[in-house]
């Protein structure tokens, strides 16, 4: 396939990201995927890779030629998130000593923000990447992308055509051939319940909220801020001083995971699974969600948040897997049936502006989440993967 983007079609791409709430993340794999689809040369098997999960030199190692994209997000005050700070110092420094060695290869580079309009420092980080990257002599072959939280249909509305200028393609076509399911990152087999440990929880305590007040008024353009007092029994063992920082992670109600367990997955709570890399990667073994076997209770109590509102590619993949079971379909009561789901969860996973539309107005219009989605099309068959 000849490329007709932006991107030179011959050198290796990186993509590199820079994510607070992980949808620099999302979006990363999500033009992974599509430079996969296109046949360009990414070396990244594993999928992109978190700035600070990469050495600096990496990227400015200067041995060959090479194209990177960078997806990076804001955070309200304008800071980089955490898993990129490393990297943002270093280049920092670099700009600072007067940049890279002119004898040695720039790379092509690409950024993409993700930010808010509402703050005072929208895109601030991707813009200033943008920036230091010019200044140190690298080549943008595409246009700084902006993405914006306050559209509907939030950073996609300007990372959809981005991405099309980026690869030379047209990603809102309806006719266009979807591309076969990628192997999960990550493999589950289920184990026996004698074989599960106990996590590794003496960093952790549990806690009860006693009550909570929003010190911020409801009409602010600023992030929300709330005062919250705990319940900390004392058997944990927990001291605290002044300047100490507190970090509250909550947990799905007990209620919605039994419903989730039992209802949809038709699985026990106390089914254990083990969760384990599908390759041999840093940044894999990094998000893992533990490290031994684990009830299935725990799992989506603790670890995965069921609550949450899925995206565009997790509707793309239902798509596939309903397209899947439709083929071995026999029974044609059922295949009618299965037919529309399908149908309807293609138009969800596409790009297309009426697919966009029909998404938004029954997920996130409705707050629907992976839960809710997953009980609605539970007669598609989803693997624990």
């Amino acid at each position: 396939m000849a490329n007709s983007g932006r991107l030179p079609s011959r050198q290796k791409v990186y993509v590199y990201y820079g994510s607070a709430s992980g949808r620099a993340e999302e979006a990363a794999f999500d033009l992974w995927r599509e430079l996969k689809a296109c046949k360009y040369h990414t070396v990244q098997f594993s999928g992109p890779q978190a700035l600070d999960a990469a050495p600096f030199e990496e990227v400015f190692d200067g041995k060959e030629r090479k194209t990177v994209v960078f997806i990076v997000s804001t955070t309200g005050q304008g800071d980089c998130p955490e898993n990129m700070a490393m990297f943002w110092r270093k280049l920092k420094g670099l700009v600072a000593r007067g940049g890279v060695d002119d004898g040695r290869h720039k790379p092509d580079c690409a950024v993409f923000g993700l930010g808010d309009s509402k703050y005072k420092y929208y895109n601030v980080v991707s813009r200033r990447l943008y920036g230091m990257l010019k200044h140190l002599g690298c080549s943008m072959v595409h246009r700084l992308g902006c993405g914006d939280d306050q559209h509907d249909f939030g950073y996609e509305q300007e990372f959809d055509p981005w991405v099309g200028e980026l690869l030379g393609v047209d990603p809102t076509r309806p006719s266009r051939k979807r591309q076969p399911l990628e192997k999960t990152l990550y493999k589950v087999r289920s184990c026996s319940e004698s074989t599960v440990g106990q996590q590794d929880d003496h960093r952790h305590s549990h806690a009860t909220v006693l009550w909570r007040k929003c010190l911020t008024p409801s009409r602010a353009e600023k992030e929300a801020i709330h005062l919250m007092r705990f319940f900390m029994p004392a058997w944990a063992g927990w001291h605290y001083k002044p300047g100490d920082v507190c970090k509250v992670w909550p947990v799905v109600d007990t209620s919605v995971v039994k419903a989730f367990v039992e209802g949809t997955l038709g699985r026990n709570l106390t089914d254990a699974v083990v969760v384990e890399p599908r390759f041999a990667s840093r940044e894999l073994g990094r998000r893992m969600p533990c490290s031994q076997a684990i009830q299935l209770g725990e799992l989506f109590s603790k670890y995965l948040d069921i609550t949450a509102i899925p995206g565009r590619y997790f509707f793309s993949v239902m798509g596939e897997l309903a397209d899947e079971a439709l083929r071995k379909c026999k029974d044609s009561k059922i295949y009618e049936e299965m037919e529309l789901l399908r149908d309807k969860l293609v138009e969800f996973g596409s790009r297309t502006p009426d697919g966009k539309n029909k998404r938004y107005e029954y997920c996130e219009a409705e707050q629907m989440s992976y839960a809710d989605v997953l009980w609605d099309f539970r007669h598609v068959s989803v693997p624990l993967e």
